[in-house]
């Protein structure tokens, strides 16, 4: 047999092993969500786009409304989810979605994210789409109302303080967080992101509810406490709308004993600052 006429300065055998390395004529993973910004009118259906070119590792993709550990599924292939669908069904490249029956709370930030199949079986994210922000107006949408219904609250030292805030009607994308104090010196006192040890959710992951508990309630959590809705804008998210606010008082651990009545006043302020945390 007459050996292989070289082509390029390389043998049919070498072209066709050459062919088959890994990555030979594989294009770079791309998930594409070019959407930035889609306004929909209430009873309208809401197309969100996102496909998806270049080898893609095994697994899943699916939609979230929102961000971090607050996020929320809003579509996968497994699972149901009623008024969504895909727009072309069993696709592996073309993984838009349409919302059906748009109402106000669908308003907010969308993420297509792609995962892959990690060491452990589970699913581990992979690439996250730049987010589309969805607005909703018209015939059914409410007005945006932000609810902090306490005027004051009393609990005891140690026990759980619950402080209650909610929102209905049309919400602008951006957070809800908890302030304590009011003006440039108020302080952070929950937002979804982020490390605070004794403060949960209510309801985690709510759209509507932001009720928040604060656990082992001390004397220095006393003080008047602002649920604050945020927009996002270009730029950092600024103030849209202001709880009334809620003034917290705490009582039964910083009464004074009967044995430090006649302390002298240096003693006594000494004691006061150790058991209220003061100092």
């Amino acid at each position: 047999m007459a050996p292989s006429t070289p082509v390029s300065g390389l043998s049919l055998p070498c072209l066709l092993a050459r062919s088959l390395l890994p990555g030979a004529g594989a294009q770079e993973f791309q998930l594409l969500q070019p959407q930035g910004a889609v306004s929909v009118s209430a009873g309208e259906t809401l197309t969100l786009t996102c496909s998806v070119t270049g080898l893609a590792p095994p697994g899943p993709l699916k939609w979230f409304k929102g961000s971090g550990s607050g996020r929320r599924l809003v579509y996968s292939d497994a699972g149901s989810f009623p008024r969504v669908t895909r727009a072309v069904s069993g696709s592996d490249t073309d993984f838009t979605i349409r919302i059906s029956d748009t109402r106000s709370e669908d308003a907010g930030i969308y993420h297509c994210v792609k995962f892959k199949k990690g060491s452990s079986g589970a699913d581990e994210e992979f690439r996250s789409g730049a987010g589309t922000t969805v607005s909703v107006s018209g015939a059914g949408a409410q007005e945006f109302r932000l609810l902090q219904p306490q005027g004051a609250v009393s609990v005891s030292a140690g026990e759980t303080l619950t402080l209650t805030c909610s929102q209905t009607g049309l919400a602008p994308p951006g957070p809800v967080k908890w302030f304590k104090g009011s003006g440039s010196g108020r302080q952070l006192v929950y937002a979804d992101e982020g490390s605070f040890p004794r403060l949960t959710r209510a309801v985690s992951g709510s759209d509507t509810d932001f009720t928040i508990c604060i656990s082992d309630t001390r004397p220095e959590d006393a003080g008047i406490y602002h649920c604050v809705k945020f927009r996002m804008v270009l730029g950092p998210d600024e103030e849209f709308r202001s709880g009334s606010g809620t003034a917290v008082s705490v009582s039964g651990e910083c009464e004074l004993p009967p044995a430090a009545r006649p302390s002298p006043l240096g003693a006594l302020a000494t004691w006061v600052h150790k058991s209220c945390g003061l100092g």
